[in-house]
């Protein structure tokens, strides 16, 4: 079940659009348990920062050379 998991998040990372879109609609989603509705919060503000914080690095990587 593990190794299961392990593409399934795999796959989050290499499609960050669909990971992104998927922890919007349940932040969104009215119906839904609080309790989910705040670990997609939380899902969703550690995915963009870790996007913005890899492009952030890169850029200035791209600028040292």
């Amino acid at each position: 079940m593990d190794f299961l998991d392990f593409f399934i998040l795999l796959d989050q990372i290499s499609n960050p659009i669909k990971a992104i879109k998927n922890y919007w609609l349940k932040l969104t989603d009215k119906n839904e348990y609080l309790g989910e509705r705040f670990i997609a919060f939380l899902c969703l503000f550690l995915l963009l920062g870790f996007y913005f914080l890899m492009g952030y690095i890169l850029f200035f990587i791209l600028l040292k050379k």
